[in-house]
């Protein structure tokens, strides 16, 4: 017997929410996908999800501000690349630490 969709979105409890616990309500999941709303969407935070425009303008000012400082455009430009990596290692790092905690998963699962 399935379950309707509509019993399969619930909302997290304030303790789920606070301490992180995972759903422990096994009685309706009987092999059917058991959803929680997102409403401070977490998950869609760790991604560039629409800042790409702001992302552009950010290598803008940077590029700027390097060639501001050493007058040479081949380095401006280098190290505004060296930058934008560095902020995307760092961002693609926290990202994947936050999806597992979101997830409750151990990140090492995370491809």
């Amino acid at each position: 017997m399935r379950v309707e969709s509509a019993k399969l979105i619930r909302e997290k409890t304030p303790s789920m929410r606070f301490f992180g616990i995972p759903p422990v309500d096994y009685e309706t999941f009987q092999g059917n996908p058991l959803f929680f709303r997102d409403p401070n969407y977490g998950f869609q935070n760790t991604f560039f999800y629409g800042n790409e425009f702001t992302l552009i303008i950010m290598d803008i000012i940077i590029y700027l501000m390097w060639d501001m400082i050493l007058k040479n455009t081949m380095i401006a430009l280098f190290l505004s690349y060296l930058v934008h990596k560095f902020i995307s290692w760092l961002r693609i790092f926290f990202g994947e630490r936050n999806i597992a905690q979101k997830a409750l998963i151990d990140d090492a699962f995370l491809i």
